[in-house]
């Protein structure tokens, strides 16, 4: 999950969710793309979606995992 900031104290519960997704993953054998370097100044005016930054950002998360890959 990517990070988001519309709901106070949200930060934690998202860490939680991607520290078991990353356990889970690892235990099945799944790729997972890690997302921690989406900050706050990523998001848009209403703190839940990416701004422009933000999909910068995600996008070369993904390709440097597809890069990987190869």
């Amino acid at each position: 999950m990517i990070t988001r900031k519309d709901i106070i104290d949200i930060d934690k519960k998202v860490q939680d969710i991607n520290s078991r997704l990353r356990n889970y993953c690892t235990q099945k054998n799944i790729d997972f793309i890690d997302n921690t370097n989406i900050k706050e100044e990523h998001l848009g005016s209403k703190k839940l979606h990416l701004n422009q930054r933000g999909n910068s950002v995600f996008a070369n998360n993904i390709l440097r995992y597809l890069r990987s890959q190869s």
